[in-house]
């Protein structure tokens, strides 16, 4: 299984830009994340993937991707890349997902995922 998206909640209180971190959400999406029993792929290129465009910019890690042991043990070489944001199209930044098999060593794009039992949307 492989989720990603924009998730609009926080995980750790390093993942924002400021003080104002409320323990209580942020507990309770890494009880279901651990019951699922999924790791987070690790985001290369920015620490953050949100920004409020206000006069006081906030800065939040939002968007992220999940998966479960299935697909770890399948696509060990996962990665993904925070891209730069376009201001006209979103206040999130963009994300590139890509990752290798052992095998063949060849890029699976993203938009490629559309297997049976596979839902997805790629924007």
């Amino acid at each position: 299984m492989l989720i990603g998206g924009d998730f609009n909640i926080l995980r750790y209180q390093e993942e924002e830009n400021n003080d104002r971190f409320d323990t209580h959400w942020p507990f309770l999406f890494n009880v279901v994340i651990d019951r699922l029993d999924l790791r987070e792929v690790s985001m290369s290129g920015r620490q953050f993937t949100w920004a409020n465009n206000h006069y006081v910019l906030t800065y939040e890690k939002l968007d992220r991707v999940l998966m479960d042991t299935e697909w770890e043990l399948k696509f060990p070489l996962v990665t993904v890349r925070a891209l730069e944001r376009i201001e006209a199209l979103s206040d999130h930044m963009r994300q590139s997902f890509l990752t290798l098999t052992l095998r063949t060593h060849r890029p699976v794009a993203l938009s490629s995922l559309n297997w049976d039992g596979c839902i997805g949307k790629v924007l």
